[in-house]
């Protein structure tokens, strides 16, 4: 078994990995295959069946989320996350207006926290690597690590395929993903 420093070194590894192949790629490439993702995603039972839909505000070099987050805006009720402190807090989504650059200069919706998270129905969760047990490796804060527990919703990852490895080290306190889209694959 794995110490700790160990996962935390082969999880460094990955990420350098990760953010090279991301700029190989680069920004328009990058789009192309987001939409591909993001089509995967609206045509799944799971997003069409959900009505509360927590999602994230795209960084450069993620799947690119923020033009799929106003179409779905026009039929469901959509929340991103904000950090406060060392923790995620749900905010409602209501138009581009409404946002403003919170930390680590992500996009994030002024307004109330929301308390009640059991309305949410599916979580859509970005990931620097991903492997097909459904283990997610993020930017290694813990954020989602924390919130995940949480919620009682389907949470489903979104990667690009060069993300999707056949095994990822992982911690005890790593949070599983239900289900994974790539723009290739779809992992159950």
């Amino acid at each position: 078994m794995k110490d700790v420093n160990q996962i935390s070194i082969e999880k460094k590894i990955i990420r350098q990995i990760i953010f090279q192949k991301k700029r190989e790629f680069g920004e328009n490439i990058l789009q192309a295959k987001s939409l591909q993702i993001i089509s995967k995603l609206e045509n799944s039972i799971e997003f069409k069946t959900a009505q509360h839909i927590l999602a994230y505000h795209s960084l450069p070099f993620e799947v690119v989320t923020s033009d799929a987050i106003e179409r779905w805006n026009l039929t469901k009720t959509v929340y991103l996350p904000t950090v406060v402190g060392d923790q995620l807090k749900i905010k409602k989504y209501s138009g581009k207006e409404s946002l403003t650059k919170g930390s680590f200069d992500v996009w994030e919706p002024v307004g109330e926290i929301i308390s009640n998270l059991d309305t949410i129905d599916l979580v859509i969760i970005p990931g620097v690597a991903f492997d097909r047990n459904k283990r997610r490796i993020g930017y290694g804060k813990g954020f989602y690590d924390k919130f995940l527990p949480q919620l009682k919703a389907k949470k489903v990852g979104i990667c690009f395929d060069f993300q999707l490895f056949e095994q990822i080290p992982t911690n005890d306190f790593d949070q599983l993903v239900d289900l994974l889209f790539t723009e290739q694959q779809i992992v159950l």
